[in-house]
């Protein structure tokens, strides 16, 4: 892993206080339009904001990995889980299955391409087993 100057860190603090204020807004959101008033109006249907959000998180730690970037996917791997793991519907996802099996990669030293691979193959098998329409297979598709 690449040595990081305490500048490259003050680098990243906005844009990672902007992405912290994006997944609160989320929540927000998710909570929102999950609610049981909300939900009556909406003839019963669950929210997708937070899915949708979950999504868009692991594909810019897929992104990260593309660029072999392996400590900003870390980085957003680790912040899926926190996401995932405020919401209910999503702690067993097919999203946090894939974030832990990369995260996991991570640790043990494996190239980028290889944890792509391994997340792909958790995603693939955590989908066969949880099929749902709240999430979207294509998000992390290759």
């Amino acid at each position: 892993m690449p040595d990081i100057s305490s500048f490259a860190h003050q680098d990243n603090a906005p844009q990672r206080y902007v992405e912290k204020r994006e997944d609160q807004l989320k929540l927000f959101e998710e909570a929102f339009f999950d609610s049981s008033p909300i939900r009556t109006i909406a003839g019963g249907s669950f929210a997708l904001v937070g899915t949708e959000h979950s999504g868009d998180i692991l594909l810019e730690g897929r992104s990260a990995l593309m660029r072999n970037d392996i400590q900003e996917a870390a980085h957003q791997l680790r912040r899926e889980l926190d996401f995932c793991s405020a919401i209910p519907k999503l702690i067993n996802s097919p999203y946090a299955t894939s974030a832990k099996a990369g995260l996991n990669a991570i640790n043990e030293h494996k190239s980028a391409a290889d944890i792509r691979h391994i997340m792909q193959e958790v995603w693939l098998k955590a989908w066969a087993e949880h099929p749902t329409p709240l999430y979207a297979i294509d998000t992390i598709g290759e």
